[in-house]
């Protein structure tokens, strides 16, 4: 399953963007595969791997260790 989240955390709250990305953990923890779209730096550094794209193309592909490790908040991937 993909799940698509497209809102800046300031548009919509830090309360509702913690709780979304809470969700999307869960969803992770349990077994599902979750695809996250984001320019937001915060975002992305809750996940286990970060693809960053530059004029459509891979510009890098980084599992992050950190994120890995701390498990709790920083488990999607």
């Amino acid at each position: 399953m993909i799940y698509r989240y497209g809102y800046a955390p300031e548009r919509i709250g830090v309360e509702v963007t913690a709780d979304v990305l809470g969700l999307f953990s869960e969803l992770h923890r349990q077994g599902r595969t979750v695809v996250l779209i984001t320019h937001e730096a915060d975002v992305a550094s809750r996940a286990a791997r970060v693809i960053r794209l530059h004029d459509g193309l891979i510009a890098s592909d980084e599992a992050q260790i950190s994120a890995i490790r701390t498990g709790g908040r920083h488990d999607l991937g």
